[in-house]
């Protein structure tokens, strides 16, 4: 794989990984100088502004795949649909996608629940961020890393000389490591969903589905923790 390609993994992955890490740091630096416990520094807020970073950052790749495709005179509507048809798909595989996508979410929640003793609560958020979490980071994750992970990636790695099985395994590596090399559940249940949804496209090359089916698994699930608590 070109170095090119291994930049498109990697920077979103260390980028994704620092912010994190610094955000609560220093919460966590600032609560302990004011002789506050671990268990008892409330993370809403800070989870808030984590969100909104990963959204900005999420745009600025689909920005940077736009202008990548301008200069280059590549038309964008490729990565949505091969044939052109943004919004339209085969039915029996993208509901397939959609069965298995959400089934992989579902029993993710339910082993969260048996080993954390509980889904993780949002409840803190005020409620203009209520409304933001749950109704415009949804619909921003489900396009953005659908667009980049699947859509980009994939076809750039095809077009790099990987196979289509490789190149679905990379995307699903680097669409896991995004979402927390520190956090082993998030890391195995997001990579199988890469897998899932790379190979969906690898073979269908249909991107509205994908998204469609990112937002509503986001949507319920991000509900989930606004009401769990």
């Amino acid at each position: 794989m070109s170095r090119k390609s291994w930049a498109y993994i990697l920077w979103p992955v260390i980028v994704f990984n620092t912010i994190p890490v610094c955000l609560f740091g220093t919460v966590f630096a600032i609560a302990y100088q004011r002789g506050g416990e671990p268990q008892n520094i409330d993370l809403s807020q800070p989870l808030f502004w984590l969100y909104s970073a990963i959204c900005i950052i999420n745009w600025l790749l689909a920005f940077f795949v736009f202008q990548k495709y301008r200069r280059e005179g590549r038309s964008i509507r490729n990565l949505f649909a091969r044939d052109g048809t943004v919004f339209k798909f085969n039915w029996k595989p993208a509901l397939a996608m959609f069965v298995v996508f959400n089934g992989i979410w579902v029993i993710y929640l339910l082993a969260y629940e048996l080993l954390a003793g509980g889904w993780p609560s949002y409840s803190g958020f005020q409620d203009w961020q209520k409304i933001i979490f749950i109704g415009v980071f949804p619909i921003s994750a489900g396009f953005t890393e659908e667009l980049y992970w699947r859509g980009f990636l994939i076809t750039e790695l095809e077009a790099a000389g990987q196979t289509p099985q490789s190149a679905i395994l990379f995307s699903a590596i680097g669409f896991s490591l995004v979402h927390g090399i520190f956090l082993p559940d998030k890391l195995l249940v997001t990579f199988f969903l890469g897998l899932v949804t790379g190979f969906y496209y690898s073979r269908e090359r249909k991107l509205f589905s994908l998204m469609l089916t990112h937002v509503f698994a986001d949507i319920w699930s991000y509900g989930l923790s606004l009401f769990a608590g």
